[in-house]
């Protein structure tokens, strides 16, 4: 059963645009100013840095120029932060950046407060654990959140359909609406999916609703913008890694997330590990109740690691938990052989996300994280809890390519 269609004709001619504008001489220009940038940068002087930081920042400006490209007064639902895939003979190019969620569909309508819109959605019989709307500043998917819907304030018919409306006026307590405050350049949609194997996006289109005529900007005009915004993407980008490099390594600091952090009330927890080849990170976490809790590895530079093809990530729907109701992990890039592995994908300097979503009232934020700490590989059987379940070569393969198999799901166009 397929859902949302992803690569839409809108994404296909968004993505055409995207890579005509990484070609032109101002856009490369600023692309090697951008190199020269991330290597003055904390990653840029350990070896996983160095040998991440093109592919990383590739990604990046192309996330950026992917945003570029729709246009407030012809607004598009455009898929962003995409692991690099093939969907049938179309290669989607990969846009990750800024600790992307493997568990997450993103999606951006670029808007303008000037403008009204409609944005028309489905939840599916198989939908998506939860779904959020966020005006955002930008540039591309960065920016503070100014205002936001989540699932709770929107109102779902029982087929499933919902309208939400955005534009400048406050909602004054109407449902589904989103205030487009002065600022905003896009709206941020999430879709988290839980369960992989079931779960589908949610399906959405967007028209603007006044009539003015407003001629779409030339590709002339976008070449102007395009290095200015890759530009602010970057600044963001370093801005967040910094934060995050300052702290000591293989320690987790969750905080609670306001309005302006995204995902308001949820928790997150975002710092870098380091591990020799002969050790392994155990991480062990409270979750808290949450509804949804999900670890995963990112590069040096936070794009996340390759999800679909290996053990990067892991939620409560795909982890084990133990007798004792706490979810522990081990980090290594050494297959340990039990089921909760999260491979380093080979790197021995990266980033962990780790977010609890959907939180009960009066969860313990000082017990989220029970335990982390490095031990050698050697004795790593006696230092995890007893039971967990064990698993040789041959069923990891097997449940890797199960894995692949769920990811896909996500990409089916029927």
């Amino acid at each position: 059963i397929a859902g949302a269609p992803l690569l839409t004709p809108d994404q296909k001619e968004a993505q055409s645009q995207a890579i005509s504008l990484s070609n032109e001489p101002a856009v490369l220009a600023a692309r090697l100013a951008a190199i020269k940038r991330y290597q003055t940068a904390p990653p840029a002087q350990l070896a996983d840095g160095k040998s991440t930081l093109s592919a990383a920042l590739e990604e990046a400006v192309y996330g950026t120029l992917l945003a570029l490209t729709n246009d407030p007064a012809h607004p598009r639902v455009i898929w962003s932060e995409a692991l690099p895939c093939d969907i049938g003979t179309y290669h989607v190019a990969g846009g990750r950046y800024g600790g992307d969620d493997p568990d997450r569909i993103y999606r951006t309508i670029a808007v303008d407060p000037a403008h009204r819109y409609e944005i028309r959605g489905r939840r599916l019989p198989q939908a998506s654990l939860d779904f959020s709307f966020e005006a955002i500043s930008g540039p591309a998917l960065w920016g503070k959140a100014k205002a936001a819907l989540q699932a709770k304030d929107i109102d779902v018919a029982a087929d499933g359909t919902f309208v939400v409306t955005a534009d400048a006026t406050p909602a004054n307590g109407r449902r589904n609406h989103l205030q487009l405050l002065p600022g905003t350049a896009n709206i941020l949609v999430r879709d988290t999916l839980h369960n992989w194997k079931i779960e589908l996006p949610t399906e959405l289109t967007v028209r603007r609703l006044d009539d003015t005529d407003v001629q779409s900007p030339s590709h002339d005009s976008l070449v102007q913008r395009a290095p200015l915004e890759v530009q602010r993407s970057i600044d963001e980008s370093l801005k967040f890694i910094a934060g995050v490099w300052k702290n000591p390594p293989n320690r987790l600091f969750p905080v609670v997330r306001g309005l302006r952090d995204g995902v308001k009330g949820g928790v997150v927890a975002v710092n870098r590990f380091r591990l020799r080849s002969d050790e392994a990170l155990i991480i062990t976490l409270d979750p808290l109740g949450a509804k949804y809790v999900g670890i995963e590895v990112t590069d040096p530079w936070m794009r996340s690691a390759d999800y679909a093809q290996r053990s990067t990530s892991l939620n409560e729907t795909q982890a084990e938990v133990g007798a004792d109701g706490y979810l522990t992990y081990v980090l290594s890039n050494q297959d340990p052989g039990i089921h909760n592995w999260l491979d380093a994908s080979g790197l021995h300097d990266g980033i962990l996300l780790v977010r609890w979503e959907l939180l009960p009232g009066g969860a313990q934020l000082d017990k989220a994280v029970r335990e982390i700490r490095i031990v050698k590989l050697s004795k790593l059987a006696a230092a995890l809890p007893a039971g967990g379940t064990r698993i040789d070569a041959a069923q990891r393969q097997q449940w890797l390519a199960e894995r692949r198999k769920s990811y896909e799901r996500r990409l089916a166009q029927e």
